[in-house]
């Protein structure tokens, strides 16, 4: 008997087996109805581009992160310091080495104005660099702030741009115009200028004395230097003490203007070209 219902279990799994499955049928994907442009989709009124357009020229404005205020304060600044500080930041890469100084020309015709008694006055006057009083930079700081706002006014109509935009050149304006007036040349006071008059003075003579004239000869500014500092006679002699603050490089420039000026050639390794020194006694020997 239970052989028999083991032949039928077996039967029955033959039979599913070879049974066909029915089909499956894909479920039906319902597509969304494409939209269609009516005569409602076309904007019935023309005008409607325009405020658009409007609506995302102002974006910029209302998506500033600082109060429209305090943007316009800034810009004002920033364009009145660069004014300060003038264009030769941009002409100096044209190659025309210019002295434009706005703002010390107008710093020095205020000083005349409001203190032409003064020390700063007399100073400026003479072509030394001073110190400026407190009432020379509050008017000067006042003018180029009147320029600065001017010009922002000014720009922003001629380019019909957005504060924000004339801000960001401005601000462009000021970081290059620092970075050349940081290697700019140092303005001396009278007594820096008579340290540096006294110090040509006395390269002159030990030039005089040490250099000669050789066609074939070539001394590098290095070993001048150090003839210079060992030098015990002449002017240059007061150079051979620590208290004498003179760096090796303000040696070193003398002494290529020195043959510069006489039509001779310096090298880009720092050689001078048709000099030698003559002997001298050192006196750290």
């Amino acid at each position: 008997m239970m052989h028999a219902a083991g032949v039928c279990v077996l039967t029955a799994l033959r039979a599913a087996a070879l049974t066909t499955p029915p089909p499956r049928t894909a479920p039906r994907t319902r597509l969304a109805a494409t939209p269609r442009y009516t005569a409602d989709s076309f904007p019935s009124d023309l005008a409607a581009t325009d405020r658009v357009q409007q609506a995302y020229a102002s974006a910029p404005e209302s998506a500033s992160l600082l109060p429209p205020e305090l943007v316009q304060f800034g810009t004002g600044a920033l364009l009145a310091y660069a004014i300060y500080l003038g264009p030769d930041w941009i002409l100096a890469p044209l190659g025309w080495e210019t002295n434009i100084r706005p703002g010390r020309a107008a710093t020095d015709v205020l000083g005349q104005v409001i203190a032409p008694d003064s020390e700063f006055a007399r100073e400026r006057q003479a072509g030394f660099d001073a110190a400026a009083p407190v009432t020379v930079l509050g008017a000067a700081a006042l003018l180029f702030l009147c320029l600065g706002f001017g010009a922002e006014a000014a720009l922003c109509d001629a380019l019909g741009s957005s504060t924000t935009f004339v801000g960001a050149w401005a601000t462009c304006a000021c970081i290059a115009g620092s970075v050349y007036e940081v290697g700019r040349p140092v303005t001396l006071n009278r007594e820096e200028a008579m340290e540096e008059a006294t110090l040509e003075e006395a390269f002159a003579d030990f030039a005089e004395r040490r250099f000669e004239q050789a066609p074939t000869a070539a001394t590098n500014v290095i070993e001048i230097t150090r003839a210079f500092r060992r030098s015990a006679r002449g002017k240059a002699s007061k150079y051979r003490s620590a208290e004498a603050s003179v760096a090796d490089v303000q040696i070193e420039r003398l002494a290529k203007r020195w043959l510069r000026e006489r039509g001779g050639v310096v090298t880009s390794s720092g050689f001078l070209k048709g000099v030698r020194l003559s002997d001298e006694p050192d006196v750290f020997r």
